[in-house]
């Protein structure tokens, strides 16, 4: 018994050391990222990925004609959606009452987007957003992610506009009535100018109470029918490619032949700050109204963020893992640390020095814990390589390349080439390599960092098509290798590993109006006719992916109809609740110390019952036998 309680009192204090270690373990050093890093970024099948081949049992095939990848149709509840963004698709700029922001301001300066295209009218979803939600029950979607365009529900930033809330009443009420579960973003980059003309995002004290505002007027006018939201798109992309590089609105940097204002330096860690402070000023809002009987009861909330998992340039060097961790913590964490652990990794706040402002004590109370899911898009990879010791100079702005390019300070060496090959297969669009590695790594660093247990949902993952085209549509084999391997990925994370994942969104439903880059990336599974009457034209991928979700749905009703069924892998992978977690370590520390107790009880001679003396008890070993291995369990 002695020995029985000192096993479990050690098993209890090490789930409880370990609980409560994790965060600490997995922030800083290379040793974090060697935990994640499961595969190469590339399978070294040889299959002819931009034809459509994948590496499935023991052979290359086309991925259309193998429909769901094997590991997929073994999780259960496994969900998938298709996703746009307002200001991509909605057109309609200039009608229902919406009001300007900064993307309008941005893509009427000269040179700003390629072809002097603009989204004036960009898809006409605003018009035809009914045919869209068809297009989306032809497929079969769980999901739709899209976002609310703060400008058409509050032109002035402030005040309700009732055209603008119509329209998207009536496009919630349509996919409420046909099984389709909205996902909707607050923040997809679209800014009201007037916002902006008083400061934007560098202005806090303005910022944080008007996104807060406008996230309470969301929450109360749709949360019966959204249950499911996400603060802000990609932060990491509005904050330092607009404010950093300055070539997205509201196009600041401190190149003057780039930006006539900016400082690239120091406004986007400003900006980062009140960013995330405003998530936390929203969430709190929310929780506010998810009461029984509440607007916006049962609702969850999240913020989505993007990464090009990092993997290091040589990986027999520890100094190069530790450049790739820092660009993982310095592009991710600073986000998403926030939310888990009140904080930005050690490494950035020790890197940023003053230029990054400090919680205080209730912001921190605020932003711990105030996500209900990990929401990741995931595109490509890079390597990075050490070229100075940590910190250094160089990473005083975290993300500020275009201040340090102008200092001559270019940090470490980041690349997506290592000794001449890709990072991964090469695609139509200069910085998007097929990586499908990256998403399970990534996957893994995030588990690994916030627990295990944590709900992860891949909210973006999708690629351009290379120009094959056959009449007006488009083949589009590469889409479906691609989203194949990476959707093969994701499922091995969960199968494999035991992350939390549930669902996979494609970007994009249709293509749509790319940013600076205009209309010529097409990254949709519906090719869009701009210059022929905007068009749908569903393209292969489209009937591939109707095939593979129907596919998934029946191996779901198959496990359901089987009762005898015992809990598969994916359904046990995932790490119990911390409650749970704790539960048993209580559980586990209470059976030691009464086996203690009862130890030490007899061993003085005091035995309960009616007055029996101590029995003789056999010992463990035999001495007339040869000595026994005794194996703990």
């Amino acid at each position: 018994r002695e020995s029985m309680a000192l096993v479990l009192l050690a098993t209890a204090w090490g789930l409880a050391a370990a609980d409560i270690a994790r965060p600490l373990i997995d922030i800083g050093g290379g040793a974090a990222l060697r935990r994640a890093h499961r595969v190469g970024m590339v399978g070294g099948h040889g299959c002819d990925f931009a034809a459509g081949y994948v590496f499935v049992g023991g052979r290359c095939q086309r991925a259309q004609e193998v429909g769901a990848p094997p590991e997929l149709l073994d999780i259960p509840g496994f969900k998938f959606g298709v996703a746009t963004s307002a200001f991509q698709v909605e057109g309609g700029t200039r009608e229902g009452g919406r009001g300007a922001s900064i993307w309008d301001t941005f893509q009427a300066l000269p040179g700003r987007v390629e072809n002097g295209e603009d989204a004036d009218v960009a898809c006409d979803h605003f018009h035809r957003w009914e045919e869209d939600v068809a297009l989306l029950a032809e497929l079969g979607v769980d999901y739709y992610r899209m976002s609310i365009a703060w400008p058409r529900v509050m032109p002035d930033g402030y005040k309700l506009n009732a055209e603008g809330l119509a329209f998207y009443h009536r496009l919630f009420d349509r996919l409420q009535l046909l099984g389709i579960e909205p996902m909707v973003t607050l923040y997809h980059w679209d800014l009201p100018q007037v916002l902006e003309d008083l400061g934007g995002w560098r202005n806090k004290t303005l910022i944080v109470p008007a996104f807060a505002n406008y996230a309470k007027e969301m929450f109360i006018e749709f949360g019966a029918k959204v249950k499911r939201w996400s603060t802000f798109n990609e932060p990491a992309t509005f904050v330092f490619i607009a404010s950093d590089l300055g070539i997205h609105a509201p196009g600041r940097c401190s190149h003057r032949e780039r930006c006539p204002e900016g400082d690239s330096l120091r406004e986007p860690l400003l900006i980062t700050h009140s960013v995330l402070v405003a998530h936390a000023r929203a969430v709190e809002q929310l929780r506010k109204l998810d009461t029984k009987g509440g607007t916006c009861e049962g609702c969850l909330v999240g913020m989505v963020n993007c990464i090009k998992y990092t993997a290091p340039m040589n990986e027999s060097l520890s100094a190069d893992w530790q450049a790739a961790q820092w660009r993982m913590e310095s592009e991710l964490g600073i986000w998403t640390d926030p939310l888990y652990f009140g904080d930005y990794p050690a490494s950035v706040v020790e890197a940023a020095g003053d230029r990054l402002p400090s919680f205080s004590l209730e912001e921190k109370r605020l932003l711990k814990g105030s996500t209900d899911y990990f929401g990741l898009n995931l595109y490509t990879a890079q390597f990075a390589s050490s070229r100075f010791a940590r910190p250094n100079s160089a990473d005083k702005g975290v993300m500020a390349t275009s201040a340090l390019e102008l200092e001559g300070d270019l940090g470490d060496f980041i690349s997506q080439y290592r000794e001449g090959e890709p990072v991964g297969v090469p695609g139509p669009t200069g910085w998007l390599f097929a990586a499908p590695g990256a998403m399970r790594n990534t996957l893994n660093w995030v588990a690994n960092r916030y627990g295990r247990h944590v709900e992860i949902i891949v909210t973006e993952a999708g690629c351009a098509e290379p120009l094959r085209e056959d009449g007006r549509v488009l083949d589009d084999q590469y889409r479906i290798a691609f989203t194949y391997e990476y959707l093969r990925a994701a499922a091995q994370a969960r199968l494999l590993d035991g992350v939390n994942v549930t669902g996979f969104v494609v970007w994009s439903l249709m293509d749509n109006f790319e940013w600076n880059s205009g209309y010529t990336p097409r990254f949709g599974l519906v090719r869009v006719e701009f210059a022929d009457g905007l068009q749908r034209l569903p393209k292969v991928s489209f009937g591939w992916f109707r095939r593979l979700i129907a596919q998934a749905r029946l191996a779901e009703e198959q496990r359901l109809s089987n009762a005898d069924e015992l809990p598969s892998l994916a359904a046990t992978a995932a790490e119990p609740p911390r409650a749970v977690r704790v539960a048993l370590f209580v559980t586990l520390a209470l059976a030691g110390v009464v086996l203690l107790a009862v130890r030490k009880e007899r061993r003085v001679g005091s035995v309960a019952g009616r007055g029996t003396q101590p029995q003789t008890r056999e010992p463990l070993l035999s001495p007339d036998l040869p000595h026994q291995e005794i194996t703990a369990i």
